[in-house]
C-alpha cells in the first residue's frame, strides 16, 4: 500500500491520506482499538497491509438501555456506558428531563462528575408524566444522547377503609372502600388476606381482584371458625398497607334437637324436654320453635321462639280428651334449623274435681211481737172493742138506802201491729176495768 498521511482536526475527527504508489486499490477500516488499517492491491497482485494508530480524541457514543423506576416524588435512573467513549475516559453523564413528551428539555445536571451509570431525579410531582434522556461527557465534550425513558412517580396508595364481612355457609363475603390516596397513580387492584382458628379445612389465604372491585368472597371456609380479613391496594409502585381487620364466622342452619321427651302431668298439661343440636351449624343456638299436633292431624306452632337456650317448655290448657305429639327445632342466625324427631303421643291427665261442703250456720235476729189490733185477718190478732157495761139492777134494797149505779170505763185497746214473717196467733184484746175514784168494783151478777 501507498504511504498513509494521518491528520487530527479539532473536533476529534481523523483524515488519512493514502499516498500514491503501485497498488491498484486500497480499503481504510478503524478499529475497536482506534487502529487505522489500509488494504493494498499491487499491480503484480501482491496484497499490501498498512496501520495507523490514532492517537486523537472525540466525544463519547450514546448511552443504552435506560431505564426508570418510579418513587414518591422520584425517578431513578439507570444506563449502560456507551460503546465508544470518544477516544477519552467518560467523566459523567448529562441528565435532562422534559414534561411535554419531549418538546422541550430541562437539564437536571450538566454533568454527574462520575462515570457512575445511576442518577436519582427528585423534586417531582406525583401522578405527573416525564421523559428523561442521557449523554456522556468526556475531555472532549457531551456524546450523543440515548433514547428516552418514561416515567410517573407516585407512592403506594393509601389503606382501603370500612371493612367489613358477611358470613355465609362455608363462605364469607369482604368488602371495603378504596383509600383516599391512589399514590400519585391509577390503581391497579386490591389484595385480600386472610388467616384462622381451624384446625382443618382452609386456614389462610389471599386474593387478588382488580381495581374496579370492592368486594370479595372467600370460600370453603369452616363454619364456626373465626376468619380475620385485611385489604391493601396495589398501585404502579407496589402495594400499600394492610386495612384494619375484620372478622367473620361461616355458618349454617344448626342440626336437629334431640332426645325430646314429653311428660303428660296433671290439670291439661304436658312437660317438655330435650338435648341441644350436636352440630349448632358453626352459630350459637338463640332459641327452639315447637310444634304440636293433636290426634295425628296437621302440625300447628305452640310456640314461634321461645327466644332462650333453655331446653325444656310446659305445654299447658291441652285437652284430656285428646293425645299430644311435639317436635322441636333450633333456631340460630342462618334461621330455623332441621326437625327433631316426633315425640311419642301421649294424653294429657284430667283435672282433679274436688267438692267441698259448707256449713252455714243462720242466727236469727230475735223478734219483738207487739199485739197487733184484734182484725179478722188469720195472721193478725183481732182487735175487740169491749161493749159498754151492761148493769142489772140488783134486788130492791130496803126503803132509805140510795143506790149508785155502778160506772165502768173501758181503756181502749192501745197494741200497734207489726208485720212478722211468722202468723202471730189469734190474740184476744184483754178488757181492763178501771174504777172510779172510790168506786168498789161491781160485783158479778148471776142470772138464773
Amino acid at each position: 500500500a501507498g504511504a498513509l498521511d494521518t491528520t487530527f482536526s479539532g473536533d476529534g475527527k481523523a483524515t488519512v491520506a493514502v499516498g500514491s504508489g503501485a497498488d491498484v486499490g486500497h480499503s481504510v477500516a478503524i478499529s475497536a482499538s482506534s487502529q487505522v488499517v489500509v488494504a493494498g492491491t499491487s499491480a503484480g497482485g501482491d496484497d499490501d497491509v498498512a496501520v495507523v494508530v490514532l492517537t486523537g480524541t472525540g466525544p463519547a457514543g450514546a448511552p443504552s438501555g435506560l431505564g426508570a423506576t418510579i418513587g414518591n416524588v422520584q425517578v431513578v435512573l439507570a444506563w449502560t456506558a456507551p460503546a465508544s467513549d470518544g477516544g477519552s475516559p467518560i467523566t459523567g453523564y448529562k441528565v435532562e428531563r422534559s414534561a411535554d413528551a419531549g418538546v422541550s428539555w430541562t437539564v437536571l445536571t450538566a454533568s454527574t462528575g462520575s462515570a457512575t451509570t445511576s442518577y436519582t431525579a427528585t423534586g417531582l410531582t406525583n401522578g405527573a408524566a416525564y421523559s428523561f434522556r442521557i449523554s456522556a461527557v468526556n475531555a472532549v465534550g457531551t456524546g450523543t444522547a440515548s433514547t428516552t425513558a418514561s416515567a410517573t412517580p407516585d407512592v403506594v396508595p393509601g389503606t382501603p377503609t370500612s371493612v367489613a364481612t358477611v358470613s355465609g355457609n362455608g363462605v364469607a363475603t369482604v368488602s371495603w372502600i378504596a383509600p383516599a390516596s391512589n399514590g400519585g397513580t391509577a390503581l391497579t387492584g386490591f389484595t385480600v388476606g386472610w388467616t384462622s382458628n381451624a384446625v382443618q379445612g382452609v386456614t389462610s389465604g389471599s386474593a387478588t381482584v382488580t381495581a374496579a372491585t370492592t368486594s370479595y368472597m372467600a370460600t370453603g371456609l369452616v363454619n364456626g371458625a373465626t376468619y380475620t380479613f385485611t385489604v391493601s391496594a396495589t398501585n404502579a409502585l407496589g402495594t400499600g398497607a394492610a386495612s384494619a381487620s375484620a372478622a367473620a364466622v361461616p355458618y349454617t342452619r344448626s342440626g336437629a334437637p334431640s332426645n325430646l321427651v314429653a311428660t303428660a302431668l296433671a290439670g291439661g298439661q304436658v312437660n317438655l324436654t330435650w338435648s341441644p343440636p350436636g352440630d349448632n351449624g358453626g352459630a350459637g343456638v338463640t332459641g327452639y320453635r315447637i310444634e304440636r299436633r293433636v290426634g295425628g292431624g296437621e302440625w300447628a306452632v305452640l310456640v314461634s321462639n321461645t327466644s332462650s337456650t333453655l331446653t325444656s317448655h310446659l305445654a299447658i290448657g291441652l285437652d284430656p280428651a285428646f293425645s299430644y305429639e311435639f317436635q322441636v327445632s333450633a333456631w340460630n342466625a342462618a334461621g330455623m334449623g332441621d326437625l327433631s324427631t316426633t315425640s311419642t303421643a301421649v294424653t294429657p291427665v284430667a283435672p282433679t274435681t274436688t267438692t267441698s261442703t259448707t256449713s252455714t250456720t243462720t242466727t236469727a235476729a230475735p223478734v219483738t211481737t207487739t199485739q197487733p189490733p184484734a182484725t179478722t185477718a188469720t195472721t193478725v190478732a183481732p182487735t175487740t172493742t169491749a161493749a159498754p157495761a151492761t148493769t142489772t139492777q140488783p134486788p130492791a134494797t130496803p126503803t132509805g138506802t140510795t143506790v149508785v149505779p155502778a160506772t165502768t170505763t173501758v181503756a181502749p185497746s192501745t197494741t200497734t201491729a207489726v208485720p212478722s214473717t211468722t202468723a202471730a196467733p189469734p190474740t184476744t184484746a184483754m178488757t181492763t176495768f178501771s174504777p172510779a175514784r172510790g168506786m168498789v168494783p161491781p160485783r158479778p151478777v148471776y142470772i138464773g
